[in-house]
């Protein structure tokens, strides 16, 4: 959850360092779920207008929590990148350069808008 590119809140895992070789997982496949729902985290709280959700995998959300801990600016260039082939060239650059691990990349933006009847 970030506001303004400050990382208001992060989980299940709130830091880098955490993430290891056996992440917490959504579990693709159906016979996982029962093991899956062991390690879900349901928590709760307020967002406000222009806020952002960001929902990753655990290397994209690795490498964010990485930028955000490090004040690196990545990360709000990440945020205002438009389309699928800049976000592609970004993480293509990013690997490319270390900063990301080479796996599989999910993630989904969430900003919160104000409605205006």
């Amino acid at each position: 959850h970030c506001r303004r590119g400050t990382l208001l809140k992060s989980l299940p895992l709130s830091r880098a360092e955490n993430f290891n070789s056996a992440p917490v997982l959504v579990a693709s496949n159906s016979c996982l779920h029962d093991a899956s729902m062991q390690s879900l985290v349901i928590d709760s709280g307020n967002c406000q207008n222009g806020d952002v959700l960001l929902l990753m995998s655990d290397a994209a959300a690795a490498w964010c929590l990485q930028r955000l801990e490090n004040g690196d600016s990545a990360v709000e260039e990440f945020l205002g990148a438009n389309g699928d082939e800049e976000l592609n060239q970004f993480f293509d650059d990013e690997r490319s350069a270390g900063r990301i691990r080479n796996d599989d990349l999910a993630i989904v933006r969430i900003e919160l808008q104000r409605r205006i009847n």
